[in-house]
């Protein structure tokens, strides 16, 4: 993905892990109280917040932001919890 950086090319990604509303029309309601127990924030993300982050990466503020994967999972991939994991789509290069 670095590759294209010197096109002008960014290639970043969001993990998001759990949207609210997604988790509930999934799951049922039942859910959340799991997830807020095993999740650091203690909640699940809010549309709001993960589209913030697209707008931010499709902007002028991210022009020098390439090769970097936002981790949007409320603390997870650093803390105790459900753990974040990269995307099956994007694998690891070394």
């Amino acid at each position: 993905m670095v590759e294209w950086a010197r096109f002008g090319i960014q290639v970043n990604a969001l993990g998001s892990q759990y949207l609210t509303q997604g988790v509930i029309d999934m799951n049922g309601e039942g859910i959340m109280t799991l997830l807020r127990g095993s999740t650091p924030a203690g909640r699940t993300a809010h549309l709001d917040e993960v589209v913030a982050w697209g707008v931010i990466l499709a902007g002028p503020l991210s022009d020098y932001v390439t090769g970097a994967k936002i981790p949007l999972d409320g603390g997870n991939h650093v803390g105790p919890g459900i753990a974040f994991r990269d995307s099956p789509i994007l694998p690891e290069t070394s």
